[in-house]
């Protein structure tokens, strides 16, 4: 069971990777994402991001509830706003990584 106000994921110098975050209670404002290639699976809430060459990027969700999502590089800024998160599966798969960093506030 984790209780945050932010959730905050650098990922640096990364090729392709996947995050996966399966959550029981979440309810969000922002979502930052500046990554290569992500899966987010957050309380059926599923948003493929996936970023090819000339940053061509294709969604695909279910069922969304956001006010703003914004898109760059080599980022993901999760801020959740309603403080009952219980996280039952972080997942990430990193292929040809060089370097790489992970923060979580």
């Amino acid at each position: 069971m984790m209780s945050k106000q932010n959730i905050h994921v650098d990922v640096l110098g990364m090729n392709q990777h996947a995050l996966n975050f399966t959550s029981n209670m979440i309810s969000k404002k922002h979502i930052n994402i500046n990554v290569l290639g992500i899966n987010l699976d957050v309380l059926g809430i599923k948003l493929d991001v996936l970023v090819m060459n000339q940053h061509v990027l294709s969604f695909k969700s279910t069922t969304m509830s956001m006010q703003n999502i914004n898109l760059d590089v080599l980022d993901i800024n999760l801020e959740v706003h309603n403080i009952n998160l219980d996280v039952l599966d972080i997942n990430l798969e990193v292929l040809g990584v060089n370097q790489h960093a992970f923060s979580f506030t």
